[in-house]
């Protein structure tokens, strides 16, 4: 199963810190057989230097992390990413919407919003019941 994580808000706050048990959380699904990726609106080099720093340092692969370049919009790298699980915060897009309602719903992704600063410790331990949180299931 493809799951796709803001990092900003769920994983880390705005000081690199992590939040709650996310990482463990993500390292539990990984273990599970998830394929798990990272979206981020950081995109300088020292920013996303910083925030790859921090993933290595607790135990995240850094190696799937997309930062949105140039024009790209969030909608056409989640398309084209095609998980089966989005996980972000309102906030996470570039518009008013979350980037889970913007995307062709013929691609049947399922998003789930958490407030950001929680965490992902509510979420299911097993990635595949992820998906029986339902469309747009706003964790607070």
């Amino acid at each position: 199963m493809k799951i796709l994580i803001f990092l900003g808000g769920i994983i880390f706050d705005v000081d690199n810190k992590p939040i709650s048990d996310s990482i463990k959380k993500i390292n539990t699904w990984i273990e599970s057989g998830a394929d798990v990726q990272f979206l981020t609106k950081r995109n300088g080099f020292v920013e996303l230097k910083s925030l790859k720093d921090a993933c290595k340092e607790n135990g995240l692969n850094t190696e799937h992390i997309h930062a949105r370049l140039g024009d790209m919009k969030f909608v056409d790298m989640v398309e084209d990413y095609k998980p089966r699980v989005l996980i972000e915060t309102q906030a996470s897009g570039e518009k008013d919407q979350p980037i889970g309602a913007r995307v062709n719903q013929e691609m049947r992704i399922h998003s789930i919003l958490v407030k950001a600063g929680i965490g992902l410790d509510d979420l299911p331990d097993k990635p595949e019941e992820l998906t029986l949180w339902g469309e747009e299931k706003i964790i607070a």
